[in-house]
Order: structure tokens, then C-alpha cells, then sequence
């Protein structure tokens, strides 16, 4: 799946959840979007996280969660889409993470 496939879906979820404001993106993207990683300011974006991730942890939400993530995360105290937020901007390639919700 190429990068615009991956951040395609990913805005089509966004939008299936009630993000209305997200349904204005571009459906031709500028030249350059993908290479010159301009898609960060979308995918960082606090809204569309909340609204790609959710808010509240549901059973089963921790089987993507390593043990040692757990230990240094107080997940209870952390929204769903803050963890997510926070461990995707440590990852080399974001959009192969969120590749993996879709």
C-alpha cells in the first residue's frame, strides 16, 4: 500500500467517525506532499487523532501495546489517541503505524 493509499484510508475513517471539518482536504494533492512529508501537519494534528483513534481504551485496545510501553506509560490517565499521538512521533515511518489501525 503506497503512502497516499495508506493517508487515504486513513482520512476516509477519520470522516466515517463524524470528522466533518477533515471532508474539505484536498483530493489532488500538491506536488511534492508525499516526498516532502507535508502530510505530518494532517496526521500530527490533535482532532484528526481523536478522531482516528477515539478517546477511550476498550478491551483489547492493550494488545498492540508492549509490556515495556505499559510500564512507562500510565495509560489510565493517557486518552487513547494521546498514547498513539505520542508513540507515533517517535516511529521512523508514522504512516506505516497508522497503516496498521486501518
Amino acid at each position: 500500500m503506497t503512502n497516499k493509499q495508506i493517508l487515504e484510508k486513513a482520512i476516509k475513517k477519520v470522516i466515517e467517525s463524524n470528522g466533518s471539518s477533515i471532508k474539505s482536504y484536498p483530493k489532488n494533492y500538491p506536488k511534492g506532499f508525499f516526498t516532502n512529508r507535508d502530510y505530518y501537519s494532517l496526521i500530527f494534528d490533535h482532532y484528526f487523532a481523536q478522531k482516528f483513534w477515539g478517546s477511550k481504551w476498550k478491551d483489547g485496545d492493550s494488545s498492540y501495546v508492549t509490556i515495556s510501553e505499559m510500564l512507562s506509560a500510565d495509560l489510565d490517565k493517557m486518552k487513547k489517541w494521546q498514547w498513539h499521538l505520542r508513540t507515533m512521533v517517535l516511529k521512523k515511518d508514522p504512516l506505516k503505524y497508522i497503516k496498521k489501525f486501518l
